[in-house]
């Protein structure tokens, strides 16, 4: 896996570092890592790894398995063999989703037919210090083009999920724009946040445990052509009644004051539902232009070349397909909110 990984991706690769492998793969019930491999000759020339969760499909009641594909990959001479990896997997599961969609992976759905397919998930900016900000832009963007400063307001006092919660209980029914999208559980949070093995992430909260807004955030330094710290939220949702949207306004206030405390110059969300993205308009966040990208997404090092958040998935024929609108998605589902390299891979 280690000779796969370095000839396929790059030798520093995080994957190839042992804690972040099994956080990823690792299925700690079997012992055995959550991958599809192909083979030849005893030579490992293909692999489709995937995450196993309970998702939330049509409604907040009944949860699902599906399973969210990620490091679809193949040697040059080998990646016939994606379609036979992919169709194993919809074998297995009656949901299968994923992102970051590669030309290949896109042939290879059109050949399996039954995918949706959206080639970008909207991104929200939100900018914290104008100035900072104006270091960070690309050369074709002008200062003028950058949107003005989130302005500062009063906060509340936030609590945050830790290893040692034991009230996190949403009512599940109270947030129907999570009714397509992975199941935000304590679980499900704990592993992927809190447990991440390269990443410190928060977890805000504020309301009672059995409603909670919910916003989950990180700051990452960046570096390259220029430095400095951008804020990266990947959750934010609430429950969708007059009481829920003050809550998520007024804990998004204090994240951003928080972000703003960390010396960041803006900060950035990827998310699919409509409803969450009306709230982030309200408190002063703006939409990127489709195709015109004013601050870097990638960030380390710093890249001014244009990149979007897609997203595919397949249902089985029973379940129903919603528009891209109607779907919790964020960049910290599948693999978008993930380290490339570690230091040391040699572990």
């Amino acid at each position: 896996m280690h000779a796969f990984l370095s000839r396929n991706y790059r030798p520093d690769l995080a994957l190839r570092h042992r804690a972040m492998f099994e956080w990823q793969f690792l299925d700690e019930k079997s012992g055995q890592a959550r991958l599809i491999c192909g083979w030849t000759e005893g030579r490992l020339i293909a692999i489709l790894g995937y995450i196993t969760t309970q998702v939330f499909w049509g409604s907040c009641s009944q949860p699902q398995t599906a399973a969210w594909a990620i490091n679809w990959m193949g040697d040059p001479e080998s990646r016939g063999l994606g379609w036979l990896l992919m169709r194993r997997l919809q074998e297995q599961f009656p949901i299968v989703l994923g992102v970051g969609v590669t030309t290949d992976n896109q042939k290879i759905i059109e050949r399996l037919g039954g995918w949706s397919l959206f080639h970008e998930v909207p991104r929200y900016l939100c900018v914290l210090d104008r100035h900072q900000s104006g270091a960070f832009l690309a050369p074709s963007v002008s200062l003028a083009e950058l949107p003005p400063e989130v302005p500062l307001r009063t906060t509340p006092e936030v609590t945050f999920l830790s290893e040692g919660t034991t009230d996190f209980a949403p009512a599940w029914e109270l947030y129907p724009s999570l009714a397509y999208g992975t199941v935000r559980s304590f679980d499900y949070l704990r592993w992927r946040y809190l447990r991440h093995p390269a990443f410190a992430y928060s977890i805000a909260l504020l309301g009672p445990p059995y409603r909670p807004a919910v916003c989950v955030y990180r700051v990452e330094r960046a570096f390259g052509r220029c430095q400095g710290n951008v804020g990266r939220l990947t959750e934010f949702f609430y429950p969708e009644d007059a009481r829920g949207e003050r809550d998520g306004v007024e804990l998004l206030a204090a994240v951003i004051q928080r972000l703003r405390a960390a010396g960041c110059a803006y900060a950035d969300y990827v998310g699919g539902s409509a409803s969450y993205s009306h709230t982030l308009l309200r408190v002063g966040w703006s939409r990127q232009t489709e195709g015109r990208q004013l601050l870097p997404v990638r960030l380390c090092p710093v890249e001014h070349s244009p990149f979007s958040h897609s997203l595919e998935f397949t249902v089985s024929s029973e379940l129903p397909r919603p528009a891209l609108e109607q779907m919790y998605v964020t960049r910290g589902d599948g693999d978008q909110d993930r380290p490339v390299t570690f230091p040391s891979v040699s572990g």
